[in-house]
């Protein structure tokens, strides 16, 4: 007598079980056979397209079962900020010699060095003009005290 039908029963505890192509045979090469005609391919095929749920579904998915992803990720981020907070962040303070040999300041040891080529026709012309603003000085104050009006006094008679 043939078999004509097939029951299964199945007590399980994951929701994940499915099932698809039974065959019934009593020979293993043909299993295997068959098996390679169809399972194999199709286990490819659902392997390629993978869960359909996106990429993102994927990570987290394999991010639940390695928690060690989540360290390395907070890694990643955390040090390079850390990285920039140290070595291109300033602390406020100026520094005051940087500033001098950025801006060419003159600076108090500067004036007790002795004298450079160059600097006697500088300390000349610096010395011309002072002589010329006081000349200046003075003509404008003989000006104003020719320009004011003389008061004379007068004696009353008795």
């Amino acid at each position: 007598m043939p078999i004509t039908a097939v029951g299964l029963e199945l007590w399980t505890m994951t929701k994940d079980i499915m099932f698809d192509n039974i065959i019934l045979t009593d020979s293993r090469s043909t299993a295997d056979d068959w098996a390679a005609a169809s399972w194999n391919k199709k286990a490819l095929k659902e392997q390629m397209a993978g869960s359909g749920e996106g990429a993102l579904q994927d990570f987290l998915v394999y991010a639940k079962e390695n928690p060690w992803v989540w360290v390395a990720i907070v890694a990643a981020i955390i040090f390079p900020f850390g990285l920039y907070l140290t070595c291109f962040r300033g602390n406020g303070e100026v520094d005051e010699v940087g500033e001098v040999k950025k801006t060419d300041k003159p600076t108090p040891d500067d004036e007790d060095m002795p004298g450079l080529e160059g600097d006697e026709d500088e300390e000349a012309e610096a010395e011309a003009e002072e002589e010329e603003v006081k000349e200046v000085e003075e003509e404008e104050e003989e000006e104003e005290e020719e320009e004011k009006p003389v008061k004379r006094r007068t004696r009353k008679a008795d």
